[in-house]
């Protein structure tokens, strides 16, 4: 039987801008166009629909518009990071359990 609920998980992470999720911890950007040592942490309540179990299934995941924030130390692209701004995503997951989440999809 397939679990049917939503699941709700938080994610601290860090970026290698633009868009591309790390494992939690701080990393530099590394994207061309200028200097980009950036170190960046995003927090953000991610959603995951129909939500998981130890059979690989597929789904959506998201999260809610404007709900997140990322705070950015360094330069990207050759630019000293002013502030702090909200981030949020959206995309999907296949062959994903409770364990491991094989998924694709965009950071806004």
């Amino acid at each position: 039987m397939k679990l049917r609920r939503a699941v709700t998980a938080v994610a601290i992470a860090s970026v290698a801008l633009p868009g591309s999720l790390l494992s939690p911890s701080l990393a530099a950007a590394t994207t061309g166009g200028g200097d980009n040592s950036a170190v960046c942490k995003l927090v953000f309540t991610e959603r995951f629909n129909p939500g998981f179990t130890l059979v690989p299934s597929p789904g959506h995941q998201d999260s809610a518009v404007d709900s997140g924030t990322i705070v950015c130390v360094g330069r990207i692209q050759g630019q000293r990071v002013t502030g702090p701004g909200t981030i949020w995503n959206q995309g999907r997951y296949t062959d994903s359990t409770c364990l491991l989440d094989h998924a694709e999809g965009r950071y806004f």
